[in-house]
């Protein structure tokens, strides 16, 4: 019976379509990849075309039909445009996965609004339009899914992260309202909250101190889990019709301090911080 399970989990989505924002690497390219190697056809979606066009490379390679789609989704009339345009070139969409997300590190009053601003329009405005633009083709499909991706700073913010973390908590919120609305339907709705995980997005983020980015993308290298592993992960919590998945060992410890000591939690970050500042200005 494991066996049959773990087939059909492997057919289910065999020519369905899959939408997948920030499809140019990291989660995004590692989630294409593993669904195409599970038998959907995948609508591209990112900023960078070259990207994209390396992302189509891996995915035809398996077999499957990729459609590329450049899109910055920080505009929201972008994203009404792109559902139309998936919409008349693929014929369907089974699956919508809001993965696109950027961030930006350091003290809150030492960010400019725009830049604040751009955060919570790709990290959270871009999921809430996505969902919007795309749920009255999904609410067709006799089976749809819904991914969007959060952090495990949607639990909780910290320091250096004041966008970043509001936008992941308010991802969190709109999931688990969007959740509730569909519960029961046919239309699975999943709220994914990763760990460290191998991707470029410190590399392309903005630090006010270079030396902390640096630290940063040292730890991500070595403790970060592959994309790959992460995208399978997501996926099979996806089909398990899962309301959230966390990712990732420090994930999970982190998410599970602060359920039952958010105290020690927060306080550990605030020392750390304070540590990491003091060991970079030394």
């Amino acid at each position: 019976m494991c066996q049959i399970a773990k087939l059909k989990a492997m057919t289910i989505l065999k020519n369905r379509v899959a939408v997948v924002t920030g499809a140019g690497g990291g989660i995004g390219r590692a989630l294409c990849v593993e669904l195409a190697g599970r038998g959907a056809d995948i609508a591209a979606v990112d900023i960078n075309d070259d990207a994209l066009a390396e992302t189509a490379q891996q995915v035809q390679a398996l077999g499957v039909r990729c459609s590329v789609y450049n899109c910055d989704v920080s505009q929201p009339d972008r994203i009404y445009e792109l559902a139309t345009a998936i919409n008349g070139d693929l014929g369907r969409v089974d699956a919508l996965f809001n993965n696109a997300g950027i961030t930006w590190a350091g003290k809150f009053t030492d960010q400019e609004r725009a830049s604040f601003d751009r955060v919570i329009d790709i990290d959270l405005h871009a999921v809430i339009h996505g969902c919007r633009a795309f749920l009255p083709k999904l609410e067709q499909a006799d089976r749809s899914y819904v991914v969007n991706m959060s952090s495990m700073l949607g639990h909780f913010g910290v320091p250096n992260q004041a966008a970043y973390s509001t936008a992941k908590a308010g991802v969190r919120g709109f999931t688990e309202a969007l959740w509730g609305e569909y519960n029961g339907t046919g239309l699975s709705v999943t709220g994914v909250y990763p760990g460290t995980i191998r991707t470029n997005i410190i590399a392309a983020a903005e630090f006010t101190d270079a030396r902390e980015k640096d630290m940063v993308q040292g730890l991500m290298a070595r403790f970060g889990m592959p994309p790959e592993k992460a995208a399978r992960i997501i996926v099979n919590a996806m089909l398990a019709g899962k309301r959230q998945v966390i990712v990732g060992p420090d994930g999970k410890l982190l998410v599970g301090l602060k359920r039952f000591v958010p105290g020690l939690l927060h306080w550990l970050f605030a020392f750390g911080t304070r540590r990491a500042r003091a060991s970079l200005n030394a």
